[in-house]
This record gives C-alpha cells, sequence and structure tokens, in this order.
C-alpha cells in the first residue's frame, strides 16, 4: 500500500518476510525425509518463531480401531516458552481428539481451517482452564489432507492478548499440504517395513530349501534350510556360490530359463542339484 505510513509498510513487508522463510525452511525440512516425529518438531518449531505462534501441534489419526470412533493423538509439538506451557502439552499428550467435537474437532470435521479467539473460553475450547493457566488466547486450526481426506491437524496457539498474522494462513494450509504428503510416504514406509519383516520371518522359517536368484544366476536371496541341505557353512557362503552350479545338467537350467523368459513363470518343476561338496 502505497498510500500507508513507511512504519506499516515496513511492518507488511517483515511479515512477508517471515511468511516466506517459513514455507521455504520447512519445505526443505519435510523435502530431507527424515524421521516423522523429528521432522515435525524441527518444522513446528520454524513455524512458531517465524509466525509467533507460542504453541504449535501436529496431531495424527490413529489406525482405525472398531467400534472405537476415529480419533487422533498428538504426534509433536513446539512451545516457545516450556515452564510456562509444560503443564498444558502433559495435558495434550494423553488427550484424544474426537471428531467433531471442540475447536480441532469442528476443523476436523469441516476439512477446512477454523480460528478461535479465545482458547481460555470454554465454548470456544474443551480444555479451557489449561489453556487459560498457560494464558494462551487467540489460535487457529489446519487440516492435514491427503487426496482429500483428513489424516491430522496442524493446531497453533499464541499468548492472550496477541494478534495472530492472519495472512500467514494460506502459508499454513501450504505447509499441512506437503506434511500430508510427507505423512503419508512415512505410513507406507512403515508399511513396508512391516511387509518385510512379515516376509523374512515365513522365509527364514520356512522347512524347504529356498533360493532366489537373477536369470544370470546371481544369488538374491536363501534361506537357513537351503544353506544346511546344501551343505554351506553359512548364508554368506551360499551368496557367493553361483546358482548355474548347482545344476547337475546345465541343460536343466537352460530349459528353466526359456520358460522363464517365455511365460514368466515355471510351475512344478523336477530338477537334480547338487551340494556344495558335488554330492
Amino acid at each position: 500500500n502505497a498510500n500507508a505510513p513507511a512504519c506499516e509498510r515496513e511492518g507488511e513487508l517483515t511479515a512477508l518476510t517471515h511468511r516466506l522463510t517459513t514455507e521455504y525452511a520447512v519445505s526443505r525440512i519435510l523435502a530431507e525425509g527424515g524421521e516423522a516425529e523429528e521432522s515435525l518438531l524441527r518444522s513446528l518449531e520454524i513455524m512458531g518463531r517465524e509466525l509467533q505462534w507460542d504453541f504449535c501441534l501436529c496431531w495424527r489419526l490413529q489406525p482405525p480401531a472398531p467400534p472405537a470412533p476415529p480419533a487422533m493423538r498428538l504426534l509433536a509439538s513446539y512451545c516457545s516458552d516450556p515452564e510456562r506451557l509444560r503443564a498444558f502439552e502433559a495435558a495434550l499428550e494423553v488427550h484424544e481428539l474426537s471428531l467433531g467435537q471442540g475447536f480441532a474437532g469442528k476443523a476436523w470435521a469441516a476439512a477446512e481451517p477454523l480460528w478461535i479467539g479465545d482458547a481460555s473460553d470454554t465454548r470456544q475450547y474443551l480444555m479451557a482452564e489449561a489453556a487459560r493457566r498457560a494464558d494462551l488466547g487467540p489460535g487457529v486450526c489446519v487440516p492435514i489432507l491427503f487426496r482429500g481426506n483428513v489424516i491430522g491437524l496442524l493446531q497453533f496457539l499464541a499468548r492472550r492478548g496477541a494478534r495472530p498474522d492472519a495472512d500467514s494462513l494460506p502459508v499454513l494450509v501450504s505447509l499441512a499440504e506437503q506434511i500430508g504428503r510427507f505423512l503419508n510416504h512415512d505410513v507406507i514406509e512403515s508399511a513396508l517395513r512391516a511387509s518385510e519383516a512379515r516376509f523374512r520371518a515365513l522365509f527364514d522359517a520356512n522347512v524347504a530349501g529356498v533360493h532366489c536368484s537373477t536369470l544370470e544366476g546371481g544369488p538374491v536371496a536363501l534361506n537357513p534350510a537351503f544353506v544346511r541341505m546344501f551343505g554351506f557353512t553359512s548364508r554368506e557362503e551360499a551368496m557367493q556360490f553361483p546358482s548355474r552350479e548347482l545344476y547337475c545338467d546345465p541343460a536343466d537350467r537352460e530349459a528353466l530359463l526359456e520358460e522363464l523368459r517365455r511365460h514368466g513363470r515355471d510351475v512344478n518343476r523336477q530338477l537334480r542339484l547338487r551340494r556344495r561338496d558335488g554330492t
């Protein structure tokens, strides 16, 4: 605004700088792809420090557990004054958010940002008494969306009497979208690790010898039963042994490879194989 006083224009420029700094710094942290809790803690600290929020929280939707209703629990939080806000933070750590209940629950249900004028007002905030003791007032809650579904919430609270920068809301919405993608990637990786662990447990417990290799003959995976059956001293030794040398008749291997190349699979083929010592 060219007609605004110089001090007002300077204040607007400073606020804009803080918004851009926040968006850039948090985007960099999320792009690094670190551990979810640590990355979110660093992100919340930047959002709180740059945008003047006293308390920043990230809530995450819990896995479904019917018949219990959906709930969210605290994943990470940042507070500007740990001494003043310690009791409030401790109360939130054991608190569960419910869909449609209270300030955050209403933002969850609407899947839209929601402002609150005074967190110490029992008509607006379920934990109003704890917020009053922590001297917290205005705030905003921003849903974390992924593919149109709410998977978490960002919640920000400022000291009573503060005037939050309403123009920072688009930045918070943008960062909530990025956090949604980040959290979903983390869920996928966790599920993949769990799946791999289950596969490895079944693979290793199989009493039949299992050996997987590339078409070129390089071992990829094998289980303890295979190591014992073929006379190897360790899995490491067996992994160094070319699979082509396991065949008594090289023609059997060529026939198997031809079937795999043509049809992508081979079922119930009987083969004569030899142990490590040639027997």
